[in-house]
């Protein structure tokens, strides 16, 4: 460290621009440097973190967690202050020293990101599993994966979980499409049915979209107004054509007169409906009934010839009465 703060004093260069040009000269020349001991770190920066009558035993402790790390495989292509850390932190826990993150990170000069990291790849190794007894007396034989290749395992199989996944959402979406059209087509079947003129009509239209001329649905909403026009003209045709009466005939006032019905006529023309559409697909046409076209007929009371006929009725009595007297 000493000669790095020298040459960078002397050559006014990063230091980090010399471990890049390092490691650049080592790999051209095939140059294979042995990677730097954290070990030759711990004693310093225990003494930085003040631990008192206990700097020895936490540094120890922590340079026994470092030779845990190496072995598995730890500190290769990793700074050295990462892994002190990490050991420092977990060796002041374990002789009960509260030191926090963010006084190691002030110590051996890391960030909090890489710390934590350290910290959680010391938890996936079998060592992490050991109380603090079986630590300081038992040495693990087994070694485990390098971080990176477990890393690249890890992602391997979060992606191949992704893809069954998308197969599988894929399958239920075509399962939710068949119930979806199951349902639509139950909803069309449980709707109630047109009777009378109205049906016919209905019929003849579904006909004629069989017959049309193929085009797509997206065609054919671009003729929408159109289309809706057309069906208006229509049904007013089917109702002149089912009242007898010409287009231009149709009011207001002759629809509301056509509308008005006896509750016991009303029921006869269902069932003779009802009859005829039985009886065939399109049911015929009945004319309209004289007193639904002239609307209500005039009878004896609104002409008053019950008031007339009982006055000449009267009158003949009194002229018999009086006859009778003078003979």
């Amino acid at each position: 460290m000493e000669s790095q703060a020298t040459l960078r004093f002397d050559l006014h260069v990063n230091v980090y621009m010399l471990g890049r040009t390092f490691l650049v000269l080592s790999r051209e020349l095939c140059i294979n440097a042995p990677a730097i001991d954290p070990c030759l770190y711990i004693p310093r920066f225990a003494q930085l973190l003040e631990f008192g009558d206990k700097n020895h035993d936490v540094a120890m402790t922590a340079m026994r967690l470092v030779q845990r790390m190496k072995r598995d495989w730890m500190h290769t292509g990793r700074r050295p202050s990462g892994l002190c850390g990490a050991a420092l932190l977990v060796a002041a826990r374990m002789h009960e020293f509260r030191r926090t993150i963010k006084e190691i990170v002030g110590v051996v000069k890391v960030c909090e990101t890489t710390l934590r990291k350290r910290l959680t790849e010391f938890e996936d190794t079998p060592t992490s599993q050991l109380t603090i007894e079986e630590f300081m007396k038992v040495d693990l034989d087994e070694e485990c994966d390098p971080p990176c290749f477990t890393e690249g395992l890890r992602k391997k199989k979060f992606n191949k979980l992704e893809i069954e996944l998308k197969k599988k959402m894929e399958d239920v979406e075509e399962e939710i499409q068949v119930y979806q059209d199951e349902i639509d087509a139950e909803l069309g079947s449980s709707r109630p049915k047109l009777r009378g003129v109205y049906a016919a009509y209905s019929k003849q239209n579904v006909c004629k979209d069989d017959d049309g001329d193929g085009r797509s649905p997206a065609s054919l909403s671009l003729d929408g107004e159109e289309v809706e026009n057309e069906d208006e003209d229509d049904v007013l045709q089917a109702v002149a054509k089912h009242f007898g009466k010409e287009l231009r005939e149709l009011t207001l006032e002759a629809l509301i007169k056509l509308e008005r019905r006896r509750p016991g006529q009303q029921d006869e023309e269902e069932e003779e409906e009802e009859e005829e559409e039985l009886e065939g697909d399109v049911p015929k046409r009945k004319a309209p009934s004289l007193q639904s076209i002239l609307g209500s007929m005039p009878t004896a009371a609104s002409l008053g010839l019950h008031e007339t006929l009982h006055g000449s009725t009267g009158d003949g009595k009194g002229n018999a009465v009086r006859g009778t007297r003078c003979s």
